[in-house]
């Protein structure tokens, strides 16, 4: 919740204090704080579909179209719903990605495990510096090959200060709760 400075002060969380939540399309069922709210983007990059966005401020759009009278149209998209993050906000995006020569064992990351499948973690980096994250993570969650090629999702999560590191915490329980249903 915003406090009368403006700044997002998150109250730290364990998994049983998570809302359940189901992707849209997906197998995929977590858990969200309450004052994460999702939001669906459709958009569809050359290397994944954004399937949703939870944050606990407000968001914009990944694309801007621009109508060019006699020419037709344009569009600018961006990795994140957000151009800036406000003080306290977080952003965590979901993605279902897959590209021909790609494969889940090339991706970077420390190994590990998420709802029972293989995963891996890293630091987000520049991604998330670029929004104004002080911190942030990526973890890639193995997906059964489709084709012949490899997918995964792809979980970003950013946060900015002055509570970064107790917003991220929320956003790794996020992770933590997910579970993979068996049937749609």
């Amino acid at each position: 919740m915003p406090s009368s400075t403006g700044v997002i002060s998150p109250t730290p969380i364990t998994t049983s204090d998570l809302r359940a939540y189901r992707v849209p399309g997906t197998l995929i069922q977590l858990g969200r704080p309450a004052d994460w709210r999702p939001r669906r983007f459709r958009w569809v990059a050359h290397v994944g579909t954004a399937l949703v966005t939870f944050s606990n401020g407000p968001l914009t759009k990944l694309c801007y179209v621009d109508h060019h009278p006699g020419r037709g149209f344009s569009a600018t998209c961006s990795r994140w719903p957000i151009d800036r993050l406000s003080p306290g906000q977080v952003v965590v995006d979901i993605w279902n990605e897959g590209l021909p020569g790609r494969t889940f064992a090339t991706l970077p990351g420390r190994a590990t495990r998420v709802g029972g499948r293989r995963a891996k973690t890293e630091r987000c980096g520049p991604l998330c510096w670029g929004i104004g994250g002080e911190g942030g993570f990526v973890v890639f969650v193995s997906e059964p090959s489709m084709g012949g090629v490899d997918h995964w999702y792809e979980i970003d999560a950013v946060a900015a200060g002055p509570h970064a590191g107790v917003t991220l915490a929320q956003a790794h329980a996020l992770v933590r709760s997910i579970r993979f249903l068996s049937t749609p």
